[in-house]
């Protein structure tokens, strides 16, 4: 389940780039940017860790 949760948390920071700067205030970028940057640092960690075997397993990842 957190490996899941963490997928998810990752997936939604991605889409959260994908907002208008020209009329979004500074800070909004800015905290977009930011919650990307700790998402993929969480992402990676727990990446390293082995929390995503399970994942990997079930749509044989590790055999592409």
């Amino acid at each position: 389940m957190k490996a899941k949760l963490i997928l998810v948390n990752f997936i939604a920071s991605w889409f959260g780039l994908a907002i208008d700067t020209e009329y979004s205030p500074l800070w909004a970028s800015l905290m977009a940017v930011a919650w990307f940057l700790v998402s993929g640092t969480l992402f990676l960690r727990s990446a390293r860790r082995g929390d995503f075997k399970e994942i990997e397993k079930r749509f044989n990842i590790g055999k592409l």
